[in-house]
C-alpha cells in the first residue's frame, strides 16, 4: 500500500512539472514579441527552452506523430547538407556553429505548433501581445522621428534610420515587416472580419512607421505584402485601393513640392519629410534604374556599388564551388582572398542577399532548397487566388493566408536582405510558421 502510494504521489508531481513546462513554454512564446525586441539574448535563450520542452514532452510521451509530414522531413534534410558541408571546411567548428545549431530552428515550428494546439488560449493572449508591443513601438518610433529621441531617452544615431527601442541597431523596419503578417492575422483572429477598416488602416499605419525607419528593403517589401493582400483579399480591396489613392495622391504632391536636387544629410534637420522622400524613393530608383540605362555608364550596377560588390564576391565563391558551396558562415572568411575579392566593399558578414548567400555558401543543392520552398509559395497563393477569383471558393482563411503572404514575401528573391542564418532573423522567419500551421488546421 505504501508503494503504491508513492507512486501515485510520484506520478502526481510528474504532471505537475508536466503542466508547469508546459506553461512556462506558453508564457515563452506570448512574450516572444517583446523579447525580440530586447535583442538576441532573451530571444534565443526563450527558443532554445521551448524547444528543448517541446522535445522533453515529445520523448516522454512518445509523441513523434507531429513529425510525420513532408514539410519536416525536407528541412530535415536541408539542415543534414548545410551541416555535413561545414565538415569539410576549413574553419569547421566555425561553420558548423551556425550549420549544425539551425536545427532548432526547424524544431521552433512544431514547436509553436504543438503548443497553440495544447492550449487554444495562447492564441487570445499572443494575438493582445503583438498587438500592443507593434502599437507601442511605432508610436515610439514616431515620437522619436518628431523628437530626436524616443521615450526612453536613445537618440537617433543615424539620421538615415529611426531605431526606436532598438537603440543602435537599425532593424526596425525588419522586424515590423516580418512580425506585420502575424499581428494582422491576429487581429483578425481576435477581433473577427467585422473590422475591415480599422484593419487596413493598421496596415499603413505600419507602413508609415516602416517608411520613416529608413529601411529601404523593408519598404520595398511593405509594398509588395500590400499589393498582394490587395488582389487576394477580395473583401477588402476597396479599402486597400482607397488608401493606395490617398497616399499615392498625397506623394506624388509632395515629389513636384519639393526640390530633390543636391540633397545632403544637413538638409534632414531642414525638412524631414523631404529628405525621408529622397532617401527612401528618389534615390534608390536613381541607383538602381537611372544611373544603370545612362550612356555614360559603362560598368552596370545592381542596388549600389556596396551591394553590387559582395554580389560579384559572392557569385565568384559560387563558380569555384558549384555544387556544394564553401560551407556556412565561409563567405566572411574567404571575401579577401584573392580569387574572391572585387574591392574595398567585397568583405562583410554576408552577401547581404538570401539566395546569393545561399547559392555562395550552400552551392546548387541549397539553392534549390529554398527555389523549392519559394515556387511552392507561388503555387499555393496562384491557386488560392483562382479559386477566389473564378470559383468563389476558398482554402485558406484569411488569417492563414496573410502569414503566407508574409512567409513568401519574406524569402522574396529580388532584394538586400540580412543573413539568413542569423539567430535574430532566423526567429523572425520561423516563428510565424508554426501559427501558420496551426490557424491552417484550425
Amino acid at each position: 500500500k505504501k508503494i503504491n502510494n508513492f507512486a501515485i504521489f510520484i506520478g502526481a508531481n510528474e504532471e505537475i512539472a508536466e503542466k508547469k513546462l508546459i506553461n512556462f513554454a506558453n508564457y515563452l512564446i506570448i512574450l516572444m514579441p517583446v523579447l525580440l525586441i530586447t535583442g538576441p539574448l532573451l530571444s534565443d535563450s526563450a527558443v532554445f527552452i521551448i524547444v528543448f520542452i517541446f522535445l522533453y514532452l515529445t520523448f516522454k510521451n512518445k509523441n513523434f506523430q507531429i513529425f510525420n509530414n513532408k514539410f519536416f522531413i525536407f528541412l530535415l534534410i536541408f539542415n543534414i547538407y548545410i551541416s555535413l558541408r561545414s565538415l569539410f571546411t576549413d574553419e569547421i567548428f566555425f561553420s558548423l556553429k551556425s550549420s549544425l545549431f539551425y536545427f532548432r530552428f526547424l524544431i521552433l515550428i512544431f514547436a509553436v505548433y504543438f503548443f497553440l494546439e495544447n492550449n487554444k488560449k495562447i492564441i487570445k493572449y499572443f494575438s493582445l501581445s503583438i498587438f500592443f508591443t507593434l502599437i507601442i513601438l511605432c508610436a515610439d518610433a514616431l515620437f522619436q522621428y518628431v523628437f530626436g529621441f524616443n521615450t526612453f531617452g536613445f537618440e537617433i544615431q543615424n539620421i538615415d534610420k529611426i531605431n526606436s527601442f532598438f537603440g543602435d541597431e537599425s532593424v526596425l523596419g525588419s522586424y515590423l515587416i516580418r512580425f506585420l503578417p502575424l499581428f494582422l492575422a491576429c487581429f483578425l483572429f481576435y477581433f473577427g472580419e467585422n473590422k475591415k477598416k480599422t484593419f487596413v488602416i493598421l496596415v499603413f499605419f505600419v507602413g508609415l512607421v516602416i517608411f520613416i525607419s529608413g529601411s529601404r528593403s523593408s519598404l520595398a517589401l511593405f509594398c509588395l505584402f500590400t499589393v498582394l493582400l490587395t488582389f487576394l483579399m477580395t473583401d477588402y480591396r476597396k479599402y486597400f485601393l482607397t488608401l493606395i489613392l490617398i497616399s499615392l495622391s498625397f506623394l506624388t504632391i509632395l515629389i513636384i513640392y519639393f526640390n530633390f536636387e543636391k540633397i545632403e544629410k544637413k538638409d534632414y534637420f531642414e525638412n524631414k519629410l523631404k529628405y525621408k522622400i529622397y532617401y527612401n524613393l528618389i534615390n534608390p530608383i536613381q541607383s538602381t534604374f537611372l544611373d544603370n540605362i545612362n550612356p555614360k555608364n559603362e560598368k552596370k550596377i545592381i542596388f549600389t556599388h556596396i551591394h553590387d560588390s559582395h554580389y560579384k564576391t559572392a557569385y565568384k565563391m559560387y563558380k569555384e564551388n558549384k555544387v556544394f558551396g564553401v560551407g556556412n558562415k565561409m563567405y566572411r572568411k574567404l571575401c579577401d582572398k584573392p580569387e574572391y575579392y572585387v574591392n574595398n566593399y567585397s568583405c562583410t558578414t554576408h552577401p547581404h542577399n538570401t539566395y546569393i548567400q545561399i547559392l555562395a555558401e550552400n552551392g546548387i543543392i541549397g539553392f534549390i532548397s529554398i527555389l523549392i520552398v519559394f515556387s511552392y509559395l507561388i503555387y499555393i497563393l496562384i491557386k488560392e487566388s483562382y479559386s477566389r477569383y473564378f470559383n468563389k471558393k476558398v482554402f485558406l482563411s484569411n488569417v492563414s493566408l496573410i502569414i503566407l503572404v508574409g512567409i513568401f514575401v519574406n524569402i522574396w528573391p529580388i532584394i538586400p536582405s540580412g543573413n539568413f542564418y542569423n539567430n535574430w532573423n532566423s526567429n523572425l522567419l520561423y516563428f510565424p510558421v508554426g501559427f501558420y500551421l496551426f490557424f491552417k488546421k484550425f
